[in-house]
């Protein structure tokens, strides 16, 4: 969620207010992360796991290791398209780094 986050302008926005002192950043998405309130509470198991959550999926075997085979559509007609979908976009990536 936290990358998403980054990834979206306004949310990047609200976060650096949030960063800088300013609650009145913490709105919609930013709320359900639970560390942006005054009353969080950190543990160091709690911030491994998130740095060993992270690597896993920055890695690049990242996108085999994450359990969402599960939320594929069940028709055939729509797991068929998400799946061709997805070999599109397997054997793109296989060009680009292959030149």
């Amino acid at each position: 969620m936290l990358l998403s986050v980054l990834r979206t302008p306004k949310l990047r926005g609200d976060l650096a207010k949030v960063l800088a002192g300013d609650p009145s950043g913490v709105v919609g998405p930013l709320r359900q992360l639970s560390w942006l309130s005054d009353d969080a509470e950190f543990s160091v198991a709690g911030l491994v796991e998130a740095q060993n959550q992270l690597k896993q999926l920055m890695s690049n075997q990242g996108i085999l290791l994450m359990n969402r085979i599960h939320l594929f559509p069940q028709s055939d007609a729509e797991r068929e398209a998400m799946l061709r979908a997805i070999s599109e976009r397997v054997f793109e990536n296989l060009a680009l780094a292959h030149g």
